[in-house]
């Protein structure tokens, strides 16, 4: 745009300088010609011209004429009376005054006209120095932290992580640069599905410490400025929480839980109907004691609540009250989509008809069935807008307190949905790293594009590439990628989320059948494989000694280490934190992975990642590039080559004000820093990406 205004200034320019120019001495002489030719006179080129060179040019053709005549033939005669005479205008005063006041309204208009162009330019490169930018929120500026607090360190001895563990690492948090903490469950629990059925939400599980544990550790998080997010899950409870031990005692009207949970009679001696749990096998459980049947959408040990009950909901509001109040941050909504069923629960769902069944399991799988009658019900956004105003409410008295909602699903215009109604919902789209194999840098930019072109005015977006219930993306993508796969996390507008241990690039552990402990994949032994989440839940490679610093030696952690930890851990990739951390150590990598991660944290901060624009540059089978503007900020090119082959293509663009070359800010591999780049000729190798700058700051 400002090359566009500045040609458009010139260009006016040029011509009114040729115009004032020919006209110097004879300003009427342009009007002259152009009035003969409205009026269907003929005219010359020396009406255009000043009346000394007209004079001269005429009386060099009079001689000329002269000089030839004799030798003309008769021939030339008939040619001169073929030839058009020409006419001369009236010489009255009058005439003469009209021409100059046409020509004078000429020069203002054509003055004028240049005046616009430079008070427009100006106009333009001014907004370019000064475009106000909205104020961000602490989670729009944020890279958000995932911790699985059962891995990520062990306080006690027990092999299992805790809170005071996590406290003890809150200077290497800082030292990542990561401004908010999202803790996995850490409410009292039986633990059949690690934290994700509570049995009180009011209380910390003695396996992660105590009350006064969790306030020590939210109060060393906001002393550095950091905050904490909470993982609250409102859909089911355990089949241990008090509410549900009352409420299978009795459907008597006098049972004040009576209707917490989603009872229902049975049909023809069975389930009241064909519904499937997201974990396989029917999503009902019989109890005698009511001779009825309780809805768990996920194991039988996580009994659904009724939020069609008046006084769940105000209980599950009370929950949220509780941890406001002693200052926890804000919170992810676990599996939202659930909340609320169809009211006529004898409903079956019907099938799915894209589904294949694999010959191995044994239990009907959740992906059999379409979810019409127990997923996205409308009863369900109205209360999760209830939530998102009250914590609306606190915000307002002081910092702000966030919702994210977890949602899986295909359908883009339900995420969106979900999306309007919290600050945002997990975008998962970038989980499908590595899936698109055959063409990894158009399927990326599918990945990416499908998100942003989907969003509304005002949405904020937010990029996932790891979380506890999928494989980790070095295992996804491969160890080679996972450094691009970071820089694109943490380059992308909106806010990353970060999963413990992927700054160092963890991989996948291998869990054998017997040390499994995911219920999910202990339930479908023949296919436990594929079903477990262990392997991404492995505990966090601090450092190179026996079980890397999660817990004592000799003592057992609750999952077993990748067999990687002695050379891919935290003290080794350490450098300038090396000395608070691990003081014993000789060994660091100043271009490892996790210095490359705080760079891109750092990098992140730039107004022009943090306010700017995206722009899909090239995608190529193999090669993904975008451009991150920002008016008045320095443009960013991120080209990242996700192939298996070096490949060059050329980034330059004249029209959009890009140069020749540019002087590159960060590396995957962190060794090309400060180059200039031929962007006609940009060479990428395998895995690797480049961010390359221009341009300066205006304000």
């Amino acid at each position: 745009m400002p090359r566009l205004a500045a040609c458009s200034a010139v260009f006016a320019l040029v011509v009114l300088v040729g115009y004032l120019y020919v006209t110097e001495k004879q300003p009427v002489s342009v009007m002259s010609a152009i009035m003969r030719a409205m009026e269907g006179d003929d005219w010359e080129i020396e009406d255009l011209l000043p009346k000394e060179i007209g004079r001269q040019s005429q009386s060099q053709r009079e001689e000329d004429s002269d000089d030839s005549y004799h030798s003309s033939s008769d021939d030339d005669d008939e040619d001169a009376l073929l030839r058009p005479s020409r006419k001369k205008l009236p010489s009255s005063s009058l005439w003469q005054k009209y021409s100059r006041v046409l020509n004078r309204a000429s020069l203002c208009l054509c003055a004028a006209v240049l005046a616009c162009l430079a008070l427009g330019s100006a106009a333009v490169i001014y907004s370019y120095r000064s475009q106000p930018r909205p104020e961000l929120h602490w989670w729009q500026r944020a890279v958000i932290y995932q911790i699985y607090p059962r891995s990520f360190q062990d306080s006690n001895g027990d092999g299992i992580g805790d809170l005071r563990g996590i406290e003890r690492r809150v200077d290497y948090l800082e030292y990542l640069g990561v401004e908010a903490v999202w803790l996995s469950p850490i409410f009292k629990s039986p633990m059949k599905d690690f934290g994700y059925d509570v049995s009180d939400f009011t209380d910390i599980d003695p396996i992660f410490g105590t009350m006064a544990d969790f306030d020590s550790l939210l109060k060393a998080l906001h002393a550095r400025d950091m905050k904490l997010i909470l993982d609250f899950v409102p859909n089911h409870t355990s089949d241990q929480h008090h509410w549900f031990v009352w409420s299978s005692g009795s459907r008597d009207e006098s049972n004040p839980y009576r209707d917490y949970y989603v009872w229902a009679d049975g049909r023809d001696g069975g389930p009241p109907n064909n519904w499937v749990s997201v974990f396989g096998g029917p999503a009902w459980t019989y109890v005698a004691s009511r001779d009825q049947w309780y809805l768990h959408q996920f194991l039988p040990e996580q009994p659904d609540l009724n939020f069609r009950c008046p006084d769940v909901r105000r209980h599950m509001e009370n929950v949220l009250r509780f941890w406001l109040e002693k200052g926890v941050d804000g919170f992810r909504l676990d599996a939202v989509k659930h909340l609320v069923e169809t009211a006529d629960l004898s409903w079956h769902e019907p099938p799915n008809p894209g589904y294949v069944s694999d010959p191995e399991e044994t239990l009907e799988q959740y992906g059999s069935l379409l979810h019409p009658c127990t997923t996205n019900l409308e009863e369900t956004h109205a209360v999760i807008r209830e939530w998102k105003a009250l914590l609306d409410q606190y915000s307002k008295k002081g910092s702000y307190r966030f919702m994210i909602t977890e949602v899986y699903d295909d359908d883009m215009r339900v995420l969106m949905t979900y999306n309007r109604e919290a600050d945002m919902t997990f975008n998962f789209n970038l989980l499908g790293l590595g899936s698109g194999a055959h063409a990894p840098g158009n399927h990326t930019r599918r990945l990416v594009e499908s998100w942003m072109s989907n969003m509304t005015d005002g949405q904020w977006p937010n990029w996932v590439i790891g979380n506890h219930d999928n494989h980790r993306v070095a295992t996804r993508v491969g160890p080679q990628y996972a450094r691009a796969a970071n820089m694109l996390l943490l380059l992308l507008p909106g806010t990353p989320f970060c999963y413990y241990g992927d700054e160092i690039g963890m991989e996948d552990a291998r869990v054998s059948y017997n040390d499994t402990k995911d219920t999910f994949a202990l339930n479908n032994p023949e296919t436990y494989e594929t079903k477990s989440r262990d392997p991404e839940r492995t505990p966090m490679q601090w450092n190179r000694t026996e079980n890397s610093g999660f817990t004592d030696a000799g003592v057992r952690p609750w999952l077993p280490l990748h067999d990687n930890y002695h050379r891919l851990n935290v003290q080794v990739y350490c450098l300038t934190f090396i000395n608070v951390l691990f003081p014993q150590t000789q060994r660091a990598h100043p271009r490892s992975i996790l210095h490359l991660f705080r760079a891109l944290v750092e990098l992140r901060k730039e107004p022009t990642f943090l306010y700017g624009t995206i722009r899909y540059f090239l995608s190529t089978p193999n090669i993904f590039a975008f451009s991150r503007t920002l008016r008045g900020r320095p443009t960013y090119l991120v080209a990242m080559n996700l192939g298996g082959k070096s490949e060059t293509h050329s980034y330059y663009s004249w029209w959009d004000g890009w140069p020749r070359e540019a002087a590159v800010v960060l590396t995957s591999d962190m060794d090309r820093e400060g180059e200039m780049l031929d962007l006609k000729a940009l060479t990428l190798r395998p895995g690797e990406c480049v961010v390359v700058k221009w341009g300066r700051a205006w304000n």
